[in-house]
Order: structure tokens, then C-alpha cells, then sequence
């Protein structure tokens, strides 16, 4: 397989140069993120990658073609400014456009899912999540607990599968960062 971030493909983590923490806890959470990214793509949510990676190889072909944005506004029936301009440059820009859109709501989903745990804590508070008291399973404690973890569980996925977009070594960053952070003062120098 070619580049994967064109062809919407994760082909194996990472690809991103970061440099690697040779952990079983980091390698854990990378299979763990790949497995999101997997099985996102296996249910059809990499569709919109996969046009973005149409749309850069359509401005390849284009821009190796030679077309200017004139002929195709003409042919089209487009009014432009200038008629000038690589119009296979213009549709790889708008592939990366879609791209950076594409990322963007996966991070607005991830913050849905989030919002969501928060209104199961809304519903009954912390100490309504700690309980262990046995509920009917009707009761809006107990569906309110075991909301709040597929919530945060939905989060996890959600970040797994865009970790795969991006070709991010999660388990490995993540392991990183909390090596930098056991270095930092209590709280991080703050008072809250």
C-alpha cells in the first residue's frame, strides 16, 4: 500500500516518525487504537476519507494533465475571476480542506461522547456513579452507571479511530507523556 494518510489507510502504527517507547503498556494501547480504526473502517466510517483520497489523486491526474481552472470553470459554465490557476492544485486543496473538516468532527464526536458521560453525572451526581448499591436495572442510577462508562468508553474508541486517521502511535504518546508528567510539580505548578 501507497501513503496512507491518501489512501485513508492506517497500514501499520505509526508512521509518523515519533519515537518509540518500548513498552507492553504502549504496545497494548496502539493494538488497542488500531482496533478501533479497524473496526470503524469495517462498518463504513471511512467513507468520507476515502473521498478525500479520490479527490487527491483526481488533483494529481489533473495538475500531471495540465488543465487550467479557466477551461474547467468554462466547460462547467463557471464564471471566474482570472480563468487562471492549476486546477489540479485547486481540488488537492480542497481534499485537504475535507480532510481537516473530517478530523475536526471526529473531534467534535469525541467531545459528544464526553458530553454525554456528563449528563449521566448530571442524573446522579458522583456519588450516584460510585454507588454499589444493587438498582433495578429500570432504575436511572443504574442506567446512568453503566451510561457513564460506555461513554467514556465510546470517547476511548472515538480518539482510537482518530489516532488511526492520523497515523498516531497513541500507546506510545500517551506512555511518553506520562513519563513527562511523574517530572512536573505537584498539580503542575497550580493552585487547582
Amino acid at each position: 500500500m501507497s501513503d496512507g494518510i491518501r489512501d485513508g489507510l492506517a497500514d501499520v502504527l505509526p508512521d509518523n516518525g515519533a519515537v518509540q517507547v518500548p513498552t507492553v503498556e504502549a504496545a497494548v494501547l496502539n493494538a488497542v487504537a488500531q482496533t478501533c480504526w479497524q473496526t470503524s473502517d469495517d462498518h463504513g466510517f471511512h467513507e468520507d476519507w476515502e473521498m478525500a483520497a479520490f479527490l487527491d489523486k483526481l488533483g494529481t491526474w489533473l495538475a500531471e494533465s495540465g488543465y487550467q481552472r479557466g477551461e474547467i470553470d468554462a466547460d462547467l459554465g463557471l464564471e471566474t475571476e482570472d480563468g487562471r490557476g492549476d486546477v489540479g492544485e485547486y481540488v488537492l486543496a480542497i481534499a485537504a480542506a475535507m480532510r481537516t473538516n473530517i478530523v475536526g468532527m471526529k473531534l467534535a464526536l469525541i467531545h459528544s461522547e464526553l458530553s454525554e458521560g456528563l449528563e449521566a453525572l448530571r442524573n446522579v451526581g458522583a456519588d450516584g456513579l460510585l454507588s454499589t448499591e444493587p438498582h433495578d436495572t429500570d432504575d436511572v442510577r443504574a442506567k446512568s452507571r453503566a451510561n457513564f462508562g460506555e461513554e467514556l468508553a465510546d470517547a476511548q474508541i472515538r480518539i482510537g479511530d482518530l489516532a488511526g486517521y492520523l497515523r498516531l502511535a497513541l500507546g506510545d504518546i500517551q506512555m511518553g507523556k506520562m513519563k513527562v508528567n511523574e517530572g512536573r510539580p505537584h498539580k503542575h505548578g497550580r493552585v487547582v
